[in-house]
């Protein structure tokens, strides 16, 4: 008996770990990590069938304590905002587990197995992706302060101001607040994210580009953080393998904000004053290169 209960201790354990250590990743949805979660929840049931034959109720206590302690945690964090939010990955999760456990079959049917996998892939790499941009969405919503008054005059900032380097803020290695001056020269903005494949593919493919322009043109990667209401693995992205100009990067404050930007890379040019000059959204090598050499002369 006490062997049992063990083995159902491990495995209840092993149900919230694989989720917690698959979703932790630089404050990131891993998509990757979603699909093995996903599938790891509906197959796991049915294996323990294999190997307990009958369970008491202080097995089938522990054995279902962990996972809905974890849906509970989570349904009380997820901003709820529509039924939208109930496809997030642990309640998905959390319900294929449930049924697994009270399906009375020995194994599910090869069809039925084949759907699932179907549904799992489709969530993880694109429902779930929608999904986080909805929850990022929401968690930057603006709300109305009531204890201001209404007298109190609205801070309105125009597009010229947007359109200077000066009105963005950056956070340094040593996370001080900064801003980026032109000191006489073109300004190049990359911004990156370790999970955006065009990302990883633009840092090398442009550094020796970025070297010719050295002498009329700085460039600086700017990261921008997957979720704002995620903590920032600072340490890591300062260190990020890829980039060896370490000193050029800088995490993003309020430009992706503030230029209604939702995806990247995206590559800006600041003339030497600081005005914007060019924005281009995506990674095509020769395009892009071209149009920097079209402003910087």
């Amino acid at each position: 008996m006490i062997l049992k209960i063990l083995y159902y201790v491990v495995y209840t354990l092993s149900v919230s770990l694989i989720w917690s250590f698959l979703l932790q990743d630089i404050g990131y949805l891993g998509y990757t990590g979603i699909f093995f979660g996903l599938l790891y929840s509906f197959y796991s049931p049915y294996l323990i069938k294999k190997l307990v034959e009958k369970e008491t109720n202080t097995y089938i206590f522990i054995k279902f304590s962990l996972p809905l302690a974890l849906l509970l945690i989570t349904l009380f964090q997820i901003p709820y905002d529509s039924i939208f939010m109930l496809l997030n990955p642990i309640i998905i999760g959390s319900i294929l587990f449930l049924l697994a456990h009270f399906d009375k079959r020995q194994f599910p049917k090869y069809e039925v197995q084949f759907f699932l996998i179907f549904f799992v892939y489709l969530y993880s790499f694109s429902l779930a992706e929608n999904l986080w941009q909805y929850y990022t969405a929401i968690a930057e919503r603006k709300k109305y302060n009531f204890e201001l008054k209404e007298d109190k005059k609205k801070i309105v900032i125009t597009d010229e101001e947007r359109l200077n380097l000066d009105h963005y803020s950056f956070l340094n290695q040593s996370l001080d607040t900064i801003k980026i001056e032109p000191y006489g020269k073109y300004t190049i903005i990359e911004t990156w994210n370790e999970k955006c494949p065009p990302c990883m593919k633009a840092i090398p493919e442009m550094r020796p580009f970025y070297q010719e322009l050295k002498d009329k043109a700085t460039n600086y990667y700017i990261y921008i953080p997957a979720g704002k209401n995620k903590k920032l693995n600072s340490k890591k992205v300062f260190a990020f393998d890829k980039i060896s100009d370490k000193e050029k990067i800088l995490v993003d404050i309020n430009l992706q904000e503030d230029t209604k930007l939702e995806e990247y890379p995206v590559f800006l040019v600041f003339d030497k004053k600081g005005n914007r000059q060019l924005l281009y959204k995506g990674y095509n090598k020769g395009e892009l290169q071209q149009k920097i050499l079209d402003i910087i002369k």
